[in-house]
């Protein structure tokens, strides 16, 4: 009956008496209604729970009570899977929650681990971090997500493995490498992606690049 009713409507968990919200009722009601975390006991509130409640809603976050989640993997977890499925509005939730928690020296929540997976999986989610203190790695696995991320990434910290992630992933990319860093073989890795990158080549090897660009797409020849 109580799974019944909180699987119609999660808030029905307000009126489930304690002694008969089993893990089964509340991993229904939370997957209906993150935010009903909130109502949840602190001695109950599992991880498990915490990462079923931003797995539906990022705002859960705000309700979790880091104190009690006892390892930093498992903080890293609710974190991650709250980035995972939400992107922007999961980090945001995060950033949020870092900021709002008043035992963030002792509980950070923004660790490398959160941040990587975040960046494998929502390269664009870069434009809120603070780039100068994330891994080469991470800003790598960004741009190979999204490559538009790189004009976040400072010309100083990007690599040359940066600009072939990004071309070929998306030719037109070759627009945000630096002219000088624009050799041959990254051209070419961008015009077998897009022959309209040919247009970005430097005009010193574009003659010797068109070949390969018109033979892709005929109209590449309006760049030569």
């Amino acid at each position: 009956m109580c799974l019944l009713a909180v699987s119609s409507h999660g808030r029905a968990l307000c009126n489930v008496r304690n002694d008969l919200r089993t893990s089964a009722v509340i991993q229904v009601a939370l997957r209906a209604d993150g935010t009903l975390i909130s109502l949840l006991p602190h001695r109950v509130q599992t991880t498990q729970f915490c990462c079923i409640a931003v797995e539906q809603t990022a705002c859960a976050l705000a309700y979790v009570q880091w104190n009690l989640i006892p390892t930093p993997e498992e903080r890293d977890r609710v974190c991650i899977t709250a980035v995972r499925y939400h992107g922007t509005s999961g980090m945001r939730s995060v950033l949020n929650a870092q900021r709002g928690n008043e035992l963030s020296s002792w509980y950070p929540l923004l660790s490398a681990a959160v941040q990587h997976s975040a960046l494998c999986h929502h390269g664009h989610v870069l434009s809120l971090l603070e780039v100068e203190h994330i891994a080469t790695a991470s800003l790598q696995a960004a741009v190979a997500s999204y490559p538009a991320a790189l004009v976040h990434i400072p010309e100083a910290m990007q690599t040359a493995d940066m600009y072939l992630r990004a071309v070929s992933s998306c030719g037109r990319m070759l627009h945000l490498v630096p002219s000088m860093h624009r050799s041959e073989p990254l051209c070419m890795a961008a015009i077998k992606e897009d022959p309209h990158a040919l247009q970005y080549a430097p005009s010193e090897i574009r003659k010797r690049l068109a070949v390969a660009a018109v033979s892709l797409c005929g109209q590449a020849l309006h760049h030569v």
